[in-house]
C-alpha cells in the first residue's frame, strides 16, 4: 500500500463473488468490468435481479436517452444471450429492431 492513488483491479470478472475474492486478492480499492456488467448491468448491486427486468429497465433508458439502436440491439444481445436460446422468435424480433419504441409490440 504505498501508492496515494486508487488502484482497481480488472480482468474478466463476471459475477459480484468474482469481484469481491480479486479485491480481497490484489487488495485493490475497487474492481472493473466490461464483459460482465455488458451480460449483467446489477453485477456489482451483489442482488439477483432477473434479467428481463433490467432489460426493460435499460429499454427505459433507451427511451429517455437516446442511443444509436446498433447500440441498443449489441448490449440487448448480451443481457438475453441465454434467454434468446429458447425464445428464438424474440431474439429475431430483436434483430429486425430499427427503434427502441419496436420493443412495445
Amino acid at each position: 500500500r504505498s501508492l496515494s492513488i486508487p488502484v482497481l483491479s480488472n480482468g474478466n470478472v463476471r459475477t459480484f463473488a468474482e469481484c469481491e475474492e480479486s479485491i480481497r486478492i490484489t487488495q485493490a480499492d475497487g474492481c472493473m468490468s466490461a464483459c460482465g456488467l455488458l451480460k449483467y448491468p446489477a453485477l456489482f448491486s451483489g442482488k439477483d435481479i432477473p434479467v428481463l427486468q433490467l432489460a426493460d429497465e435499460y429499454l427505459e433508458l433507451c427511451k429517455k436517452y437516446p442511443v444509436e439502436i446498433h447500440l441498443t440491439r449489441g448490449h440487448m444481445h448480451k443481457m438475453l444471450q441465454e434467454y434468446f436460446r429458447s425464445h428464438t422468435d424474440l431474439r429475431e424480433k430483436l434483430n429486425n429492431m430499427r427503434v427502441v419504441s419496436d420493443c412495445d409490440e
